[in-house]
C-alpha cells in the first residue's frame, strides 16, 4: 500500500488570464537514467517563454522560449525518494505548481500539482506494476479523509 499525505496546498499566485490553448508543462520520469522529466508544449500560435523555479534548488529559476508549435524538456537526476516542486509560469498566463517524491523502481507514484488558472488541486496516482495497488491519501482535516483507492494493473487515476 502506497501512501501520501498533502499537508498544505502550496502556494501559487494566480495567473491574469488563461494560458492559450496547448501551452502545458507536463511532469514525468526517466527511471531508466533516474531523471525527473518536465516537458514544455507549446501549441499555441506564438512563441512562449517558460520560467520553471524549484525552491532551494541549485541553477532555479530556469527559462525556456519554445517556439510556437513546439516543445522543450528540462530534466533533473535525481535518487529516489527526492521531493521536488516544480512551479513554471508564462506571461500568457500558465501558472502551475507540481510537487512530489522522485519514485522510480517501484512502479508506483502520485504526483501532486496545483492548476492555478482552474483553482484545483490535483493528484494523479499511477500504477505501472503487474497487480493492482491500494493507494491511500490521508489530508489532515479534509472531511472525508483519508481516502483508498485501488488502481489496476497499469492504470491510473486523476483525483
Amino acid at each position: 500500500m502506497a501512501a501520501l499525505t498533502l499537508l498544505a496546498v502550496l502556494p501559487a499566485t494566480a495567473a491574469q488570464a488563461a494560458a492559450p490553448a496547448g501551452v502545458t508543462a507536463t511532469v514525468g520520469a526517466d527511471c531508466t537514467a533516474g531523471r525527473l522529466l518536465l516537458d514544455l508544449d507549446n501549441r499555441s500560435t506564438t512563441a512562449q517563454t517558460y520560467t520553471v523555479t524549484w525552491p532551494g534548488r541549485s541553477g532555479s529559476p530556469w527559462t525556456r522560449t519554445v517556439a510556437a508549435g513546439g516543445n522543450a524538456e528540462l530534466y533533473w537526476t535525481l535518487s529516489p525518494g527526492t521531493p521536488y516542486t516544480l512551479r513554471t509560469t508564462t506571461p500568457t498566463g500558465l501558472d502551475e505548481t507540481t510537487s512530489g517524491i522522485f519514485h522510480c523502481g517501484t512502479g508506483m507514484s502520485a504526483l501532486a500539482g496545483f492548476d492555478c488558472t482552474n483553482g484545483r488541486l490535483q493528484l494523479a496516482l499511477e500504477n505501472r506494476t503487474t497487480t493492482a495497488r491500494d493507494f491511500t491519501v490521508t489530508w489532515p482535516g479534509r472531511t472525508g479523509s483519508p481516502w483508498t483507492r485501488t488502481i489496476a494493473a497499469g492504470g491510473n487515476f486523476l483525483h
